[in-house]
């Protein structure tokens, strides 16, 4: 499994901000890239991913399902993230 470090150092952020509330589109897709990546490929439940991030499962539920619809609607602007954690369905 990458660990948070792992991919925070890959992609150029700040591991404090990549934690944070911040609601920056250059914090959230990457952080909803990883939290998908830990739900669908690594098996971890909403619960648990919510209480790594400080976060309620609903937020984890809903940015899991935002990468989602943009895997299902072929946004490539999530691409990189992906491809850093491995997961290449979206292409």
């Amino acid at each position: 499994m990458m660990s948070i470090e792992e991919y925070t150092s890959i992609i150029g952020i700040d591991k404090e901000d990549f934690i944070s509330n911040s609601r920056k589109e250059n914090i959230c897709f990457p952080r909803h890239a990883y939290w998908y990546y830990l739900k669908n490929h690594e098996g971890i439940k909403y619960k648990r991913i919510a209480k790594l991030f400080c976060r309620t499962h609903a937020s984890v539920i809903n940015g899991v399902k935002s990468i989602q619809n943009m895997i299902d609607t072929k946004n490539k602007s999530i691409n990189q993230y992906l491809e850093v954690l491995g997961i290449f369905s979206h292409q």
